[in-house]
């Protein structure tokens, strides 16, 4: 006999509506692999329109604790309503399904020890099941690093820099356009976005915890579309790279810089997403796919909302924490590009002595004549980030710099 399993839908906006079609729409294929029937009983909004075609007197009357409202998907976003339906649902015991990251993220420290009746795989990379990946799949593995391009608008809006040379400015302008970023992209441009979703990776592999402000975070809004070409001449993509490291001690950071062709992060074009994780026993994997849009967020969702199966589905929010040191992104070792515009030969000449001086491993030195001045391009490899830093401030010129994967 095919159970009927009843959803509370929070909020009826894009997400919203995919779950909802999506649902519907391959109903038939659920019903036949699980022998679960889901099915929409209520939907509430913060606002009524005539496109959701619902009568707000009659969802209003229907409280949290509704019996056959087992299952909760919250759709709403914000950190607002959203904390207020995210903490009822929880202490009445209803699983939650979520795609909320900003939620997550903001209140990680008052779910971890308390709630384990929470799914969070849309949160992440859309429809990439990452996180089910990291807590269940590798579940025997020591996580050495997961890395990742995690921001499906930054991604588009490098993309078109590197390929047509077009600025930052404009191609934003087109993302917006086509559908690819919000009116407000400050969270994507400034790398908040992806820090969010590198604190969960960063939670869920580890078992413990950061505080999203001690997270570096630097995002592309002053990349220099002259770097990216240049980068180009060498061979080099940029990205707007999340990493999650677990070696001795832990560290948690988002920033942009450039890829060489040997990591699949170079073909991760428009808005796809493409993850790296690193276990002892399955050595590398690679997660590609869309990281962002209606269908691959409701995909996710659905699939937490089938595991939980009246109750009988883990959670993949887990409240047993562990303890590992945290370290800051200045004691990492790094490869780094760096681009130094002097007036004279001279400078050139002192920039390169006070590499050798410092014995900083560098790989790639080209120069080039641009109005009478001398740009020097520089790659060095393998070098302490805290080393790098004294050692630029010694420069002369004007100076840029970028991690860099090689």
């Amino acid at each position: 006999m095919t159970k009927v399993s009843c959803i509370c839908l929070f909020g009826l906006g894009t997400v919203g509506r995919g779950v909802m079609s999506t649902m519907y729409k391959n109903s038939v294929i659920i019903r036949n692999r699980l022998g679960l029937d889901l099915r929409i009983a209520v939907i509430l909004t913060r606002r009524i329109t005539k496109a959701t075609k619902i009568n707000v007197n009659s969802t209003q009357k229907i409280p949290l604790n509704e019996p056959r409202m087992y299952v909760l998907v919250e759709a709403v976003g914000g950190s607002c309503v959203a904390r207020y339906i995210l903490f009822n649902s929880l202490n009445k015991k209803r699983f939650l399904v979520t795609a909320n990251k900003t939620l997550i993220a903001c209140y990680n420290f008052e779910l971890r020890h308390t709630y384990n009746n929470i799914l969070l795989e849309a949160s992440v990379a859309g429809g990439i099941p990452i996180l089910s990946v990291l807590e269940k799949g590798l579940v025997g593995n020591m996580i050495s690093y997961v890395a990742g391009v995690l921001n499906g608008t930054s991604n588009w809006t490098l993309a078109q820099m590197h390929r047509l040379g077009v600025s930052l400015k404009r191609a934003l302008l087109d993302a917006s356009q086509r559908g690819y970023a919000e009116s407000d992209n400050v969270c994507d441009i400034d790398g908040i976005d992806s820090t969010q979703k590198t604190g969960i990776l960063y939670y869920i592999s580890l078992r413990t915890t950061v505080t999203i402000r001690y997270i570096y975070t630097e995002g592309i809004r002053n990349v220099n579309l002259q770097d990216i070409a240049y980068g180009k001449r060498l061979g080099l993509n940029f990205k707007l790279m999340s990493v999650v490291l677990t070696i001795k001690k832990a560290l948690c950071a988002t920033f942009p810089g450039f890829v060489s062709l040997s990591w699949p992060f170079w073909i991760s074009e428009d808005t796809t997403n493409v993850i790296l994780v690193a276990g002892d026993c399955v050595g590398k994997l690679w997660l590609f796919g869309k990281g962002a849009g209606t269908k691959p967020t409701a995909s996710a969702i659905i699939s937490d909302v089938e595991s939980i199966r009246y109750g009988n589905g883990n959670s993949s929010y887990p409240t047993r924490i562990l303890t590992l040191p945290y370290r800051s992104i200045s004691t990492s070792r790094n490869g780094f590009y760096v681009r130094t515009l002097n007036t004279s030969f001279q400078e050139c000449k002192e920039t390169l002595n006070i590499l050798l001086k410092r014995k900083l491993n560098l790989i790639s030195f080209s120069a080039f004549g641009v109005y009478k001045r001398l740009e020097v391009i520089m790659v060095l490899k393998n070098v302490f980030e805290r080393n790098f830093k004294r050692t630029v401030v010694s420069f002369r010129g004007y100076i840029t710099n970028y991690r860099t994967l090689l």
